[in-house]
């Protein structure tokens, strides 16, 4: 980052650049910054080009408060697909530690979100378990249906 980031009349006129509230960032080892500007960056997550908008600089330094050497490394929907991953281990937690095994509806809950935390195959195990423990045909039909796509999926387990 440059130590001090600020923008001539022109650019804030033409609505390439936006003023800063400085006295709204914390900072302390850096320099505040006196203008937001697009800037264009690549998500280490996907490799894909994103742009850090001037309005989210402006949420992170002013609204949120981090510091101005703060900047993103990874896109907003690897960001997000990062947090739904956490929330759903912290929901995991809680449903195996209430986990009732004759429940085929809680054992397809504990499925998903093995599948949003990037586990199909321990998905596919609990999906197994609902079905051996269903009593209604459609039920069971589809939930091999489910096991069988996951199955055939190729990716980590």
């Amino acid at each position: 980052m440059a130590l001090l980031v600020w923008a001539c009349d022109a650019c804030v006129e033409s609505g390439r650049a936006d003023r800063a509230k400085p006295w709204l960032q914390q900072y302390c080892c850096d320099s505040p910054r006196f203008a937001y500007f697009d800037t264009e960056k690549t998500c280490r997550a996907c490799g894909g080009l994103f742009v850090f908008s001037k309005e989210e600089q402006r949420r992170w330094y002013e609204d949120f408060k981090l510091p101005p050497s703060a900047e993103p490394v990874d896109c907003r929907s690897c960001r997000l697909a990062k947090k739904a991953q956490k929330d759903a281990a912290s929901k995991l937690g809680g449903a195996l530690k209430d986990l009732d095994p004759r429940n085929p509806e809680k054992l397809t809950e504990i499925a998903a979100l093995y599948l949003v935390i990037g586990r199909p195959r321990k998905a596919a195990e609990f999906l197994r378990r609902a079905k051996n423990v269903s009593e209604e045909p459609a039920t069971i039909a589809k939930l091999m249906e489910q096991i069988v796509e996951l199955e055939s999926c190729p990716g980590p387990s």
